[in-house]
């Protein structure tokens, strides 16, 4: 069919692998979809990229131009990321595992297994580091060790080194903040933090998105020291030009090779306390220049969508366009406003502050859109993500299919 259209571990893809490092793989032999993966996509319009990797809540898949399902793997995380070797690192989603950061073939098959537990948000493949480490999320506890649930939890950045199937700490997040000090409108006792999103950055720094802080935070990755901190809700080394410039509650936050700064700002707590239900707002796919003269930031893109509380991703292709992920986006409803994503909350999962509304809903039957627009903001294509049982999280282009 054609078509257009707390811490925790994670996979993140990062937009800034330069073309002669991305995979170029061929797929060998016809691996069969899994059911309920067949006739997942529609795609509408001109689409300029080949092939799109996107993950939903219950596993991973590539979709062609024409909405075709490429490749499709069940039972694995939030996060993917496709190794030069055309193999695929995400992390395993079943009750009988324990939620493992795994390398697998294009059958699905387990190559590799790292025995460390995980919660699947993100996966970045470490392109800087010779090319065998993929960077992580782990949720802990703040003196490093895993704790019993309802105590204080703490984010560490993992490195997980293919080559000897060893992880290691990197940094934990509970060295640098505290809760008395660093605390968000959507931070509560055991996810206080959230960090979604770590990669390498433009100038040997890991970049790590902290959805609860409003934070995106750049470490230096030798002597782990924080570089520069970009908030809209604690202390930032960066003012923003305006109000309407700052983000809120973002997801796939990651540096591009020029040093800007991208993500998709979910804005959860954008006009708090004006709409403290936030049954209506906006989220946006945002591009930020950082300026460290006068250590200012400037909004060099900005593509509004349809309110999505949870999410997304903002990924720009090589000719230039941009492709933005909005999960909770209406695909059965072409207008891109905040009308087509009206939805009713869960009382049961309220935040800590004055009945501020966790993301925790009951969403209708909307599975998501990904916009490509270029550089003007005109929609090239849409890929509309036909109504099954998981919905989009994140997406990405890939210039193959995985192999054996």
């Amino acid at each position: 069919m054609r078509v257009f259209a707390a811490c925790l571990l994670l996979a993140v893809v990062v937009s800034s692998v330069p073309v002669s490092q991305r995979p170029h793989a061929s797929f060998e032999g016809e691996i069969p979809i899994p059911e309920g993966f067949s006739d997942i996509a529609t795609v509408l319009g001109n689409p300029t990229w080949e092939h799109l990797f996107f993950n939903f809540d219950g596993g991973l898949a590539i979709v062609n131009t024409e909405g075709e399902t490429e490749w499709a793997c069940p039972n694995l995380g939030f996060s993917k990321h496709l190794l030069p070797n055309g193999h695929v690192v995400s992390v395993v989603q079943e009750d009988n595992v324990l939620n493992s950061p795994v390398e697998i073939r294009a059958d699905c098959e387990v190559v590799k297994m790292a025995e460390y537990g995980a919660n699947g948000h993100e996966v970045s493949f470490d392109h800087l580091n010779g090319g065998s480490e993929v960077i992580l999320l782990a949720l802990h506890g703040c003196d490093g060790n895993i704790e019993t649930e309802g105590d204080w939890r703490c984010e560490n950045v993992i490195s997980w080194d293919l080559t000897t199937n060893t992880v290691s700490s990197v940094i934990n997040l509970g060295d640098y903040y505290e809760p008395s000090t660093h605390w968000g409108l959507l931070s509560e006792q055991t996810d206080w933090l959230h960090a979604n999103a770590a990669g390498v950055g433009n100038a040997n720094n890991i970049v790590v998105g902290i959805r609860h802080l409003s934070a995106v935070v750049s470490f230096d990755r030798d002597t782990r020291e924080i570089q520069w901190t970009l908030s809209s809700e604690i202390e930032s080394d960066f003012a923003f030009l305006s109000e309407e410039d700052k983000f809120y509650n973002a997801h796939g936050v990651h540096q591009l090779e020029n040093g800007n700064i991208m993500m998709y700002d979910n804005g959860n707590v954008r006009d708090y306390p004006e709409k403290v239900h936030m049954l209506t707002g906006h989220s946006r796919g945002l591009e930020y220049e950082l300026d460290f003269q006068t250590m200012t930031v400037k909004v060099v893109f900005d593509f509004p969508t349809a309110y999505s509380a949870a999410k997304g991703k903002i990924y720009r292709l090589d000719n230039g366009n941009t492709l933005v992920a909005c999960p909770q986006c209406d695909s059965t409803n072409p207008e891109r406003t905040c009308s087509t994503c009206e939805r009713t909350f869960s009382e049961s999962s309220p935040a800590q502050l004055e009945g501020v509304l966790h993301v925790g809903s009951e969403w209708k039957e909307w599975e998501g859109v990904v916009y490509e627009v270029d550089p003007n903001h005109k929609i090239i294509s849409e890929l509309r993500v036909n109504p099954f049982d998981d919905g989009l999280y994140r997406v990405s282009a890939v210039d193959s299919l995985p192999t054996m």
